[in-house]
């Protein structure tokens, strides 16, 4: 983004600009594991914009929130596009069987980030009390709380790795990486079994 409210997708290992769009502020964006397909949030709106990168083109509009969108996130398959509204309200689109569906979480606190799991079954979250909880994507219920975060960052990064071993946590400018196997206690959970 930038202050002429355009947007340029750049691949980084040639410089080549693959997208520019024009009057459009880019709040949240993911990529589609095989790159094709960027989801966005723009501007102040309430649903995701899908991208075609390949045909430079705006290509549809998922995700159809009642309040403005802060994250968008695609699961590892990409078959799962996931989107949070600042009222804590999931929206989950399944690119398969194009089936839309509003997941709330039950937490109290609100959801600053999210993550989604190695496999697509799980979310990570960060809610105000500062604690990453794994939560089932198809229900939405707290599996278990995973790790409390020190400091007081106003707005946390959550990142998981690939293979769901590993998760990292930027807060306060400190990076916090934790060894997500060990560190779940809430039993057997098959998506962050690694192979």
């Amino acid at each position: 983004g930038s202050a002429n409210r355009s947007a340029s997708v750049i691949d980084v290992r040639t410089g080549k600009e693959l997208l520019t769009t024009q009057d459009a502020e880019w709040r949240t964006v993911a990529f589609s594991p095989d790159n094709r397909f960027i989801y966005a949030a723009v501007d102040d709106v309430n649903h995701v914009a899908v991208w075609d990168v390949a045909k430079k083109s705006r290509q549809d509009t998922i995700n159809h929130h009642d309040t403005t969108i802060i994250q968008v996130a695609v699961s590892g398959d990409g078959r799962f596009v996931v989107s949070l509204a600042n009222n804590g309200s999931f929206i989950i689109r399944d690119t398969v069987d194009q089936v839309q569906r509003v997941l709330r979480t039950g937490l109290k606190g609100r959801i600053d980030t999210f993550a989604i799991g190695p496999l697509g079954r799980s979310l990570l979250t960060i809610d105000s009390d500062k604690v990453v909880r794994i939560c089932n994507l198809q229900t939405g219920h707290v599996v278990c709380d995973l790790y409390t975060m020190t400091g007081k960052s106003a707005l946390p990064i959550l990142h998981l790795s690939r293979n769901g071993k590993y998760l990292a946590v930027l807060n306060e400018n400190e990076l916090q990486v934790v060894d997500v196997l060990p560190a779940t206690k809430c039993g057997a959970f098959p998506q962050f079994k690694t192979h």
